[in-house]
This record gives structure tokens, sequence and C-alpha cells, in this order.
């Protein structure tokens, strides 16, 4: 947040833990935006694909993470004009020996949003940042 704040022109604002008017209990991480509403980056901020593994209340599955990720980014839609979603996966190839398929499971997710959504993440393989497009 401070990095962002230096670095951003004073007329740009950005909100941290930030809950969309129509989503209940629900908040995007970062949302950097002007002052009018025209223009957003709704950040989210994962630490690596184990925050991706199936969930369930009650002995029952409930939405992935991943769609609903892409809820909250549906939402920011509509409280502004344009929006550049940002995922970003710190630890983006790290991960244990697991049958869960986290990560394959969470970016075949990904691929179904109905807007552009961009992936950011370390691939500790390559030893680099990693960028990847999805949704419309």
């Amino acid at each position: 947040y401070h990095c962002m704040r230096q670095s951003l022109p004073g007329s740009v604002k950005i909100r941290s833990e930030y809950k969309p008017k129509s989503l209940s209990r629900r908040r995007i991480d970062f949302l950097v935006h002007d002052s009018d509403g025209s223009w957003a980056v709704p950040i989210e901020i994962k630490m690596n694909w184990d925050q991706f593994k199936p969930k369930y209340k009650n002995r029952q599955p409930v939405r992935s993470e991943a769609l609903t990720i892409l809820d909250r980014f549906a939402a920011a839609r509509e409280e502004f004009e344009s929006i550049s979603p940002i995922l970003v996966v710190i630890q983006g190839e790290w991960r244990r020996v697991t049958k869960m398929q986290n990560k394959e499971n969470g970016l075949q997710d990904l691929q179904t949003a109905g807007f552009p959504v961009e992936m950011v993440c370390f691939d500790e393989k390559l030893g680099s940042i990693v960028r990847n497009d999805f949704g419309a």
C-alpha cells in the first residue's frame, strides 16, 4: 500500500479491503481508482495455489476461490466505467505434491471470466515474473 501511495499521483485513490456495494461479506484486497469512477484496478493477492484448494461447508462443496475472485471483480465492474483486474499469486510455481490440482483447477476457472483478467506471479523455476491473460 505505502509503495503504491508514494508512486502514484495524489489524485489516484487506493483502498485496501474494498467492499463492493453488491456483495455482502466479500472484499477486494486493493482497489486503485480515480475519484470520478471512470476507471479502477482491483487487485487480489494470494500467497500460492494452496489458497485455491476446494472448500466445503457442512460437507458440501462451495464456490471455488478462483470463481469467488471473479465474482469480486465483476462486482467492481458494476461500480466503475472501466476496470483492469489483476490477480497476483506470489509463489506461482511453488507447490507440494498433491492430488488436488489446485493450480490447474484455478486456471481453468479463470478461463471462464467474461472480462479480461491479468494474472501476475513469480515463477520459481524461471526465476522471473510471469503474466497471463484470461477472459474475454
